[in-house]
């Protein structure tokens, strides 16, 4: 059997590592670019120093993808890539106080997305969380959900915000204690390798060619310009949404299929600029005990860092300058928001005026610069500023506006109905990323690896399957009686209940109260 995976993301070398498992399986790799991992890998600079493209965070509710990696060995160790990951600990820094009256209004909102049922919950998928919630003052209600789901912070959906609320309501999350691809991507690759995994690296996919409604051949073309065809059994396409655009734009047989179509659209409507900026200092900053990150909740741009002091426990953050004592990874999360600065975008602006920006809109926080000096006993000032890493190479200002050939998925209203299912309408072909359908509802790491998973399975059906986490079952109930509303066409009242009988019950406490002391 012969199968041909288009893309060295999670998703493909998730397919791949489950299929390795099994004899007489030729799996070959094609990537365009000369490194695996997609959006999730990192890389070092010119001084050795580490980089990431994007802040990364692993949740604890990552089942699928916290079990692969026990099962990828870090070479000459009887560890696994697992054993590099370390305890997340999370700021949220705010110079305005979040008034009970949007506690209590977001209380209410997440309760009604919780206790709905599914029907509803994904007919909620054409809500934003910002519209949601747009009787509230402009908050931490909102900013924490940009930067911890990676989504939009004005298109996120509704039903994917609450689908995350409920998997990350309990759990510890997770941190690499190196960089991505070291701790993670490196190993993997060596392992897959001598499972006879062959990568066909900066060979990018052109063109597929498809009879009776099956693909015979796929074409790609490698760095030196050479194009060849590959025939293979299956073809598992683990590639970005805007690069399966084009090939659909290209192919008759395709476009064809509403399934295809609506892949289109999705690139059109959930592309999301988010890119991390590393600044390294010549002295530790520590954020207090056992805290490596926070997010920056009154910054236009929802910034949110990850601190290298007790991050990296593992690693050297640069290797050719010493004098590198720790390191903050700067994730700008909304891009087309003005600065404060400059007054303009992230997307308007070249990369000096982004650092210059991003430094501005650190210091313009209070609790910040006070949480610095009280565990460190100094000031955050330039003179503690080494460098900057340089832009990451997928982006460019094109003398207008900053561009990338790598823009990021996010979960945007209405993607749900839009998101593709892991089998196509194509017999011998399907999709392994994060954005499929038959995963959660939360672009993400696991995500990719569910869709690998249920990729692999497909193919050999003694594979492993995914596993999948229920909603919380302590609100089954709940949502079964919203289910009854739902088909009488009525809202869910099961929040105003609860909110109207414990109000009720407090007015009834309260009353006999006051009474009992009238009586003395």
């Amino acid at each position: 059997m012969k199968v041909a995976i288009f893309g060295a993301g999670i998703g493909g070398l998730t397919t791949a590592h489950q299929l390795s498992k099994y004899p007489n399986i030729e799996i070959d790799i094609f990537e365009k670019k000369d490194q695996i991992g997609g959006v999730a890998r990192s890389s070092r600079d010119r001084d050795g120093c580490s980089t990431e493209y994007s802040w990364r965070v692993y949740f604890g509710f990552y089942d699928n993808l916290l079990q692969l990696m026990t099962e990828i060995p870090i070479p000459d160790s009887s560890k696994s890539v697992r054993d590099n990951l370390d305890k997340y600990h999370h700021l949220d820094i705010s110079d305005n106080p979040i008034t009970f009256v949007d506690t209590s209004k977001t209380f209410a909102n997440i309760l009604y997305g919780i206790t709905s049922c599914d029907a509803r919950l994904y007919e909620l998928d054409n809500l934003s969380w910002w519209n949601s919630l747009k009787t509230t003052a402009n908050s931490h209600v909102f900013r924490a959900i940009g930067g911890w789901f990676g989504m939009d912070r004005y298109r996120g959906s509704y039903n994917s915000v609450i689908r995350g609320i409920e998997q990350t309501s309990s759990g510890q999350y997770y941190i690499t204690n190196k960089p991505t691809s070291e701790a993670w991507f490196n190993p993997w690759y060596e392992h897959l390798r001598k499972n006879n995994v062959k990568f066909n690296m900066e060979s990018e996919l052109t063109g597929i060619i498809i009879r009776n409604n099956k693909i015979i051949s796929t074409i790609v073309v490698d760095k030196f310009g050479n194009y060849r065809p590959i025939i293979a059994d299956y073809y598992v396409f683990c590639i970005p949404v805007d690069s399966f655009a084009k090939l659909i734009h290209n192919s008759p047989e395709l476009m064809q299929h509403t399934y295809f179509q609506n892949i289109i659209e999705l690139n059109k409507t959930c592309l999301h600029m988010q890119l991390s900026f590393q600044l390294y200092f010549n002295k530790q900053i520590s954020l207090g005990i056992n805290k490596n990150a926070f997010l920056i909740v009154d910054s236009p741009w929802d910034i949110i860092v990850l601190s290298y002091d007790i991050g990296f426990t593992n690693s050297i953050i640069c290797h050719d300058l010493p004098n590198v004592k720790d390191a903050w990874s700067i994730a700008a999360c909304t891009a087309y928001i003005p600065g404060i600065v400059y007054i303009k975008p992230m997307n308007q602006c070249t990369y000096d005026e982004i650092i210059i920006e991003l430094w501005a809109q650190l210091l313009n926080s209070k609790k910040l610069k006070e949480l610095v000096y009280q565990n460190n006993g100094f000031h955050l000032t330039t003179d503690l500023i080494v460098k900057w890493a340089p832009l990451w190479g997928t982006f460019h200002f094109n003398g207008k506006n900053l561009v990338t050939s790598e823009p990021k998925f996010t979960n945007n209203i209405g993607s749900r109905r839009l998101r593709p299912n892991f089998k196509t309408p194509i017999k011998n072909m399907y999709i392994a990323t994060g954005y499929v359908k038959d995963t959660i509802d939360i672009y993400s790491m696991e995500s990719a690896v569910i869709a690998g998973k249920a990729v692999a399975h497909e193919i050999i059906d003694y594979s492993d399957k995914p596993t999948y986490r229920p909603r919380p079952l302590i609100l089954a109930p709940l949502r079964a009686m919203d289910t009854v509303y739902y088909k009488l066409n009525l809202p869910n009242l099961t929040p105003a209940i609860i909110l109207i009988g414990t109000g009720a019950l407090m007015g009834y406490l309260i009353y006999k109260l006051l009474k009992k002391k009238s009586r003395k």
